[in-house]
């Protein structure tokens, strides 16, 4: 019998420490921590891995840039698409469920992946003045805040 209540408790201790540790990676974030422009910088990946985006001529500040607004849209420009769309958010939670584009003309190799991307982002988090926007297979856009 004092076998079972020391396994018990072990486990109980065991649970708290995990999930004591999964706090810390939620924030609760308002509206006001995402307004501004936001420049694309990197695909990144769970294990760490960035890979910067291609250059190209447009860039930069013309191409691969989101805006939040306090309205709730977000607005921006792929390489020629333009983005503007509504977002919902609910702490670190975040999606465009009408999509990302204003207009849609056909796009290949990143400017196609950043738009796929965005359509499916799901969460994001905020460190300095960066925030990786969350896709699925636990893939990220990074971006950084641009000072106008």
């Amino acid at each position: 019998m004092n076998s079972n209540i020391i396994i018990f408790l072990c486990s109980v201790i065991g649970l708290s420490i995990l999930f004591s540790g999964c706090e810390k990676e939620y924030t609760d974030y308002s509206i006001q921590d995402l307004l501004g422009n936001w420049e694309f910088i990197a695909f990144g990946d769970s294990d760490r891995s960035l890979r910067d985006v291609q250059k190209y001529e447009f860039q930069p500040g013309d191409a691969f840039t989101i805006t939040f607004h306090v309205d709730t849209t977000m607005t921006g420009r792929s390489l020629v698409n333009t983005l503007a769309k509504k977002f919902v958010l609910a702490g670190n939670k975040i999606s465009f469920p009408w999509g990302v584009l204003a207009d849609e003309f056909g796009e290949t190799g990143d400017p196609y992946l950043f738009t796929e991307a965005l359509r499916n982002v799901s969460s994001f988090t905020i460190e300095d003045d960066k925030i990786k926007l969350f896709y699925p297979d636990r893939k990220f856009l990074l971006f950084n805040f641009e000072t106008l």
